[in-house]
């Protein structure tokens, strides 16, 4: 399964956690938000939207990753699914080689 593997991967820092994304409109849009001070108000949307828990500051990139994530979830929901069925398969793995 491709999803466990990468996060054997990311486990074993063979690969990034970060994300790089080019997009001007998104960059002024984002920039735009934290600078008025409503990045937080957005990452609280999108934390209710996820049915996540809340948390005090976003940061941009938290903001970002919660967004991508809530369109994923409405366009592909398989793929949220299937992210999290191989994380749990990691986090089994992990749990028997102890």
């Amino acid at each position: 399964m491709y999803i466990v593997d990468v996060y054997e991967e990311l486990d074993a820092r063979e690969v990034p956690t970060n994300l790089t994304m080019r997009d001007r409109n998104l960059a002024v849009l984002i920039r735009g938000l934290d600078e008025a001070g409503q990045l937080g108000a957005v990452g609280t949307d999108v934390r209710e939207y996820l049915d996540r828990d809340t948390t005090d500051s976003e940061s941009r990139g938290s903001v970002l990753g919660l967004l991508v994530r809530a369109g994923l979830a409405e366009v592909r929901p398989d793929l949220i699914e299937a992210d999290e069925d191989g994380y749990e398969t990691f986090t089994e793995r992990q749990e028997t080689q102890f």
